[in-house]
């Protein structure tokens, strides 16, 4: 049975989030996870493997991320992959970048057309 989530509540992803997200969506795990969500943000966010398995965690509890493997004890490090409701976030998160992207690259214009036009009434 598909349990329907309420997006606002995931929405919009944090930076963490989002890469987390990437990085089960690549395969990557444990310390390969960390490693690639530190690379591909420029060392902006650095979780520790407990802050990324609870992390995921809570995302398991969004439907966004599954878990593969059993959660008995022996399986100190679980592995989880991403859900199609992961991927469709992803999708969204971006959508909603590349429009904040639009607006600042918009605002930018706005304001060297500013600037150039207080040069030249000088």
């Amino acid at each position: 049975m598909e349990q329907k989530i309420n997006l606002s509540k995931v929405l919009p992803l944090t930076e963490t989030t989002l890469f987390t997200l990437l990085a089960t969506l690549h395969g990557k795990q444990g310390e390969f996870a960390l490693k690639y969500i530190e690379e591909n943000t420029h060392k902006h966010v650095k979780l520790t493997l407990e802050q990324y398995y609870d992390l995921l965690k809570k995302m398991r509890n969004k439907h966004l991320v599954v878990q593969i493997n059993s959660e008995h004890k022996e399986n100190k490090n679980p592995i989880f992959v991403i859900t199609p409701l992961g991927q469709e976030v992803i999708l969204l998160e971006l959508k909603r970048l590349k429009s904040v992207i639009d607006k600042l690259n918009t605002s930018i214009k706005e304001i060297e057309a500013f600037n150039e036009q207080s040069k030249t009434s000088h």
